[in-house]
């Protein structure tokens, strides 16, 4: 007995869910004729508004303000062809100014005007133009514009004869005629399929519906109207843009006639009586698992049912109509109701649905709901453990991809990013029709909030170059950047680079100076020494008492003293012109070998003397080099006069001479030094500095730097190296 009681009341229940569905339909059906009399009563108030031939030619309307705006730009590519390219827009538009009594400012102007009235113009005339042929011509000069081909000649015929109308009736839907006077008045040539009349009224409408200083709110002359020529227009499927255009105008109508707002009205209706009916236990639609589903499928099927305001206003229009957007009929009269009927039904069962599935959220609250109902939910331990990190480590990266913008070169492809999600975005939310102004709201309330996170990350790396950057400028060249610089990497980098080379310059110019001042109290020591010892000699010479042989060893002392100013003046040329780049080479082959041999035999003497104990590694064959033999002569005669005035008496001195893995020929001479080498080894191949701090032996100082200067001319490098006592020169020749 209860279970047949059960049952009867299960069977109540979903009748009362069927009349839930039905009769909201039902009311929408009935209300038609009411919605229809609105409509059409809509189209009778615009039709006072406007003339008969207006509001029954509003098809034709759609083109004309195309053709005013595109006679502009035709007009204007005549002019040009006419100039062959000298004039420009506002040269043509505007040919009454005097342009050079006006200010930049004011030229500025006036080109701005053009250039936005053009910019309108042409839009206008390449959509026009996309689907309507055209040919302009010139009366005084006959140049023409056209984008027509073969039927060219048919046209030509007609502005000459008019004997070809009929044939040009035949080709197009519809054609016309205009001709543009020389003092701008314009005038039909002849039309076919649109009203002629109409056209010059709405020309003339358009022309005065605003001035210039009405669209820019300062004084501005008017644009020249076109003048001099005759535009013929074809269109062509012109039957179908009617149909739809009259369709359209309807669904307007339609659209203001109530009707949605009374889809909304039964929409919230369904959802109280599905909320009563679940709540009444009599009715046992709790028990039914029809109403046990996740919550994510009942929000996409909100989101639908919002989103059909436009489709059904479209049922509506093509149901009451006979027709649809393409102009085909449609079904009407019983079976177009029985059809709305059922679309209508769907809908509102749905939205009951919905409405019946979200009642339990009443009873036990947002989130109890939400847990025993949500699929994310029931899955949440897989999702923080798995999911999450994945989606979150992916959208960190998606952010860093869209956030990371390149200042440089490539500003494109950041721009590009930007530009296409933006697109796919607003492309998502123009598919959800109502539901998607919700989208909207919710994305634009995103956006600011990432774009204000994002420029305020920005602002903060900004501050942190600038500071970095004053730091920099007031001579810390120590200072670093703290933070990350972001978008600023680049430049970042670039002041990196400049800080080091501040730093190095600054490093540069201090060893310069100090290097100066050495000089010139090296130069002076050097130079005064032998000169001092002439001219004591020189004054003890006058004296008429001295004897021969005192005089004879006077003279000895100021030839030696005269040489050695002698060499010191010319290491001193000889190193200033190395270092300027002013020393002749003369590359040949030159066997690096023998060369060695050589100084070695001419200074056999002196290396005999020295009580060294020479022991030289030389290859037997040739190492043939591209070398100025001159000049690489003197660096090793200086090299090995450098061992002779320093090396430890009867110690021994290693000549070796090799080829490295990489093709190098290297040249390595090592000795004991004769006294402690305490001095920097990248410092003593400088001018006038000596191993002797204390000046005592003989020598210029430049002995080693020339050395290097003519190793390094000849794309080699002089190289020293000090190991305790051991002295060791590594000459490196490519």
């Amino acid at each position: 007995m209860l279970d047949t009681k059960s049952k009867n009341n299960r069977k109540k229940g979903l009748f009362c869910v069927f009349l839930c569905a039905v009769l909201p339909a039902v009311i929408m059906l009935a209300f038609y004729p009411f919605f229809g009399k609105r409509a059409h009563r809509n189209a009778e108030q615009e039709q006072m508004t406007e003339t008969a031939d207006q509001y029954e030619n509003y098809f034709g309307t759609s083109y004309i303000y195309d053709i005013y705006q595109s006679a502009y730009v035709l007009y204007e590519d005549l002019a040009k062809k006419n100039s062959e390219g000298s004039l420009v827009e506002e040269d043509i538009f505007f040919p009454e100014v005097d342009k050079e009594s006006l200010t930049e400012e004011e030229r500025e102007y006036y080109r701005e005007i053009v250039r936005n009235e053009m910019s309108n113009n042409r839009d206008s005339f390449l959509d026009f133009t996309g689907q309507a042929d055209y040919y302009a011509v010139d009366t005084q000069t006959k140049n023409e514009e056209s984008n027509i081909g073969e039927n060219r000649t048919l046209i030509e015929e007609y502005l000459s004869s008019k004997n070809t109308e009929e044939e040009l009736n035949n080709l197009y839907d519809a054609w016309i005629c205009i001709r543009y006077r020389e003092n701008g008045d314009v005038s039909l040539e002849g039309y076919h399929g649109l009203d002629g009349n109409l056209f010059l009224r709405k020309n003339q409408e358009y022309q005065h519906s605003s001035t210039m200083e009405e669209r820019y709110g300062e004084p501005a002359p008017e644009l020249k109207a076109p003048c001099n020529m005759v535009v013929f227009y074809g269109l062509s499927g012109t039957e179908e843009y009617a149909a739809w255009e009259d369709w359209y105008r309807m669904y307007r109508y339609y659209l203001n006639s109530g009707a949605v707002y009374l889809f909304y009205v039964l929409l919230a209706a369904v959802a109280v009586l599905a909320v009563w009916f679940r709540k009444r236990e009599c009715y046992e639609l709790n028990e039914t698992r029809f109403f046990h589903v996740p919550l994510e499928l009942v929000i996409c099927g909100i989101v639908l049912v919002l989103s059909m305001t436009g489709p059904v206003i479209e049922m509506m229009v093509s149901c009451m109509e006979g027709f649809d957007s393409s102009g085909t009929a449609v079904l009407s009269g019983f079976w177009g109701a029985a059809g709305n009927l059922a679309a209508w039904s769907a809908l509102f069962f749905l939205w009951f649905w919905e409405a019946g599935c979200l009642f339990p959220m009443l009873q036990k609250g947002i989130l109890p709901y939400i847990r025993e109902y949500s699929l994310c939910y029931r899955i949440v331990p897989f999702v923080k453990q798995k999911v999450f990190p994945f989606f979150t480590g992916q959208w960190k990266r998606f952010l860093h991809f869209i956030g990371d913008v390149d200042l440089t070169e490539h500003m494109e492809k950041s721009i590009w990013k930007v530009v296409l999600v933006n697109g796919a975005v607003v492309a998502i939310l123009c598919t959800m029709w109502f539901g998607g102004i919700v989208g909207v709201v919710i994305y634009s309330v995103f956006l600011f909030f990432y774009l204000r996170r994002f420029f305020t990350g920005i602002r903060r790396q900004y501050q942190a170059l600038l500071v970095w950057v004053r730091e920099l400028s007031g001579g810390n060249l120590n200072a670093q950047m703290e933070g990350e610089a972001g978008i600023f990497e680049p430049l970042k980098e670039e002041l990196g680079h400049i800080q080091t080379g501040f730093k190095h310059a600054v490093e540069e110019e201090v060893k310069s100076q100090k290097m100066k001042a050495e000089l010139i109290t090296n130069v002076s020591h050097d130079l005064k020494t032998p000169l001092t010892a002439i001219i004591t000699y020189v004054n003890l010479l006058k004296e008429e008492h001295l004897t021969g042989e005192q005089r004879a060893d006077y003279i000895r002392i100021l030839d030696k003293k005269s040489m050695r100013l002698k060499v010191l003046i010319e290491d001193l040329f000889e190193i200033s012109k190395a270092t300027s780049n002013n020393v002749q080479l003369n590359i040949s082959d030159v066997d690096i070998v023998n060369l060695i041999r050589q100084v070695r035999f001419e200074m056999e003497d002196k290396l005999s003397s020295s009580g060294l104990h020479f022991r030289w590694n030389l290859p037997k064959e040739k190492v043939i080099l591209p070398l100025d033999s001159q000049k690489t002569y003197r660096v090793f005669e200086n090299l090995l006069g450098n061992i002779l005035k320093y090396a430890m008496k009867g110690s021994r001195v290693y000549i070796d001479l090799r080829r490295a893995d990489s093709g190098s020929t290297v040249i390595t001479m090592k000795n004991i030094s004769a006294t402690e080498l305490n001095f920097d080894p990248k410092e003593i191949t400088e001018r006038f500095v000596r191993g002797d701090l204390s000046r005592n032996t003989e020598g210029s100082g430049l002995g080693l730097a020339i050395a290097r200067s003519f190793v390094e001319l000849q794309g080699g490098q002089l190289d020293i190296e000090i190991d305790g006592d051991l002295f060791k020169a590594i000459i490196v020749f490519p």
